[in-house]
């Protein structure tokens, strides 16, 4: 299986953090679950050979939802859903 897209992750992402806040290990501990990936999909490489592609995605999703000013980080590596998303009823149309 492939990694899946970037807007893929989006609402899982978000929907993790309802609850709680999570880590980035804890994060991709359960998207890795979530998309039912592999080892050997979460060994492949972006084109430039630097990042995992997982990781990558990942971080990307945490810049969109960051800067669309649905998470904040309150400390390096933690995720954290706002307080105005937090009351809202979250579907993927919100994320899409």
């Amino acid at each position: 299986m492939a990694i899946p897209k970037f807007q893929d992750f989006l609402y899982p992402f978000l929907l993790q953090l309802k609850d709680k806040d999570l880590s980035f290990k804890e994060m991709r501990e359960i998207l890795i679950n979530h998309f039912s990936l592999t080892e050997e999909d979460c060994s492949l490489k972006t084109k430039g050979g630097s990042a995992f592609q997982v990781d990558d995605r990942i971080g990307w999703v945490r810049q969109w939802l960051r800067r669309a000013l649905f998470i904040e980080l309150p400390q390096k590596g933690v995720y954290h859903i706002t307080q105005d998303r937090k009351s809202t009823r979250l579907n993927s149309s919100h994320v899409r």
